[in-house]
């Protein structure tokens, strides 16, 4: 298979067509109805490879005479298996689904869903369906699981349609980001549709469907992905709207090259910047590009550039969320909602979305910008304490932390 998908890759990625005297070969090749059920199995899986290739009509030439030529192949393949199924499996449940099989034909199967989820050919329950996931019943016999298998998902088309359906009609409470090991998923009564990957920014993660969802007909895929990708896009521009705006103002061409590229800058590490990393950039800004950033809530403090509201403790979690995500790593463990001075047990990676370390000590960025600016205004009216005893107490800041912070 991997030798065929890369043979198709050297023609297709060529902007030509696939020679149709290879294409009749492989098929002509398939075209056989001899051999045991493992070997009429194997040719049925590789004549549907052949028949979706037939309905790219980028891809062939005449792509409607080898749909039809692959689509009679698959019949004759497909009769046959079930031909040798009606002569392997006597049990009571394989026999009524090979039955219908012959009688009906594999499109008229009975196949049924419970409202839990049961799925049932007639009156024999074959497996379980959860959320778009088929699981073949496990008292099942491991030789009738191939068939019950195929007999399924040939058959839930249409309910598994029915179900994305809904699910793209989907309020956005429905959806869920929940952690995965190493990474994060979207997720909707317990069932994981769908993971998030490193994207073209970091507000604008890939949205990765799940294997389940496979099953799906790939225009409905494409519609339920466009509503996942729609729900986190929601979800950013109401959690994050700084960042958001942040992001707006980097890509507006009427902005100065000062202000899209601090802007552009800060939306790239999340909101927050240590002064000293952009002290060039700052120093070349004009009195309407502060005013600018002001207005974009940007705060050009004495230790760091940030915004007050992504501080908040849920723009926190998009924040780490977003960077976990363009890093290919799990999520940081995130500190208290209400703490303001963490000590060294903190995970650097959840504490420095907000806070700053400081020796043994980690002070929340706004609160270490307004004692930065505190001791500044001391020192200009000629103090001698610029962070004294009784302040640092009283916020909670440890004595032996704030020569750090004066340094």
């Amino acid at each position: 298979h991997a030798r065929m998908v890369r043979r198709l890759f050297s023609y297709v990625g060529e902007g030509g067509h696939i020679p149709h005297e290879w294409f009749a070969a492989e098929v002509t090749r398939l075209d056989n109805v001899a051999g045991d059920i493992e070997a009429l199995a194997h040719r049925l899986a590789g004549i549907r490879s052949w028949a979706y290739i037939a309905q790219r009509a980028d891809w062939l030439a005449d792509p409607a005479k080898w749909a039809e030529r692959t689509k009679a192949v698959e019949a004759r393949l497909s009769d046959a298996l079930h031909e040798r199924l009606t002569q392997r499996f006597v049990d009571r449940r394989t026999a009524v689904l090979v039955r219908d099989i012959g009688a009906r034909g594999a499109d008229a199967l009975p196949v049924t869903v419970a409202a839990d989820g049961e799925v049932s050919v007639g009156p024999e329950p074959i497996g379980h369906l959860a959320g778009f996931e088929f699981r073949v019943d496990p008292t099942a016999r491991l030789a009738d699981k191939r068939l019950l298998l195929a007999a399924a998902e040939r058959r839930l088309g249409d309910e598994l349609d029915r179900r994305a359906a809904k699910l793209c009609e989907a309020p956005d409470t429905e959806f869920r980001l929940v952690e995965e090991a190493g990474g994060l998923a979207f997720s909707r009564e317990g069932q994981i549709l769908a993971r998030l990957a490193p994207g073209r920014s970091l507000l604008e993660p890939a949205v990765r469907t799940a294997r389940a969802l496979d099953r799906l007909s790939a225009e409905r895929r494409a519609m339920l992905r466009g509503r996942l990708e729609k729900w986190i896009e929601s979800q950013i521009g109401r959690h994050l709207p700084a960042l958001k705006a942040l992001a707006n103002a980097a890509a507006d061409r009427k902005a100065t090259p000062g202000i899209r590229a601090l802007a552009a800058m800060l939306v790239d590490a999340g909101g927050q910047l240590p002064r000293r990393a952009i002290a060039a950039q700052l120093s070349a800004l004009a009195k309407e590009d502060r005013h600018a950033l002001h207005s974009l809530r940007v705060r050009l403090g004495a230790l760091d550039i940030y915004v007050q509201a992504l501080l908040k403790p849920v723009a926190q979690q998009w924040r780490a969320a977003l960077l976990a995500v363009r890093s290919g790593q799990p999520m940081p463990r995130l500190p208290e909602p209400s703490a303001v001075i963490l000590d060294g047990s903190a995970e650097p990676r959840g504490a420095s979305l907000a806070f700053r370390r400081l020796g043994s000590e980690w002070l929340r960025i706004d609160l270490a910008d307004r004692l930065a600016s505190h001791a500044h205004q001391v020192r200009q009216h000629g103090g001698e304490d610029p962070v004294g005893r009784a302040l640092s107490t009283s916020i909670g800041l440890h004595q032996a932390t704030v020569p750090h912070l004066m340094a």
